[in-house]
């Protein structure tokens, strides 16, 4: 009897999936600002290429790289609202 009971437990342990972590990162640090300064750079020649015929070269480069600049904003207040509810969240444990 003893056999079969250990046999049944080996079964449930294989059964079970692994419970993901979710506090980890899916991207480094590194790679996420490589990620973020290509894609300002692209924004910021893609607005100015866009506006050159309405605007002229000097202001359609400065909404271009308003709009990149943006774009760090967004990313940087995310990033502080992240740090903080995360900070708040372990002081409540």
């Amino acid at each position: 009897m003893a056999k079969k009971s250990d046999r049944k437990k080996r079964q449930q342990e294989k059964e079970k999936k692994p419970v993901p972590v979710t506090n980890q990162p899916w991207l480094s640090q590194r790679t996420g600002r490589i990620i973020m300064i290509v894609v300002s750079i692209a924004l910021v020649i893609f607005m100015t290429v866009q506006l050159r015929p309405a605007l002229g070269l000097g202001e359609a480069l400065l909404w271009g790289i308003g709009f990149g600049v943006a774009i760090w904003g967004v990313f940087l207040l995310s990033y502080v609202f992240n740090r903080w509810m995360r900070r708040r969240k372990g002081d409540n444990l």
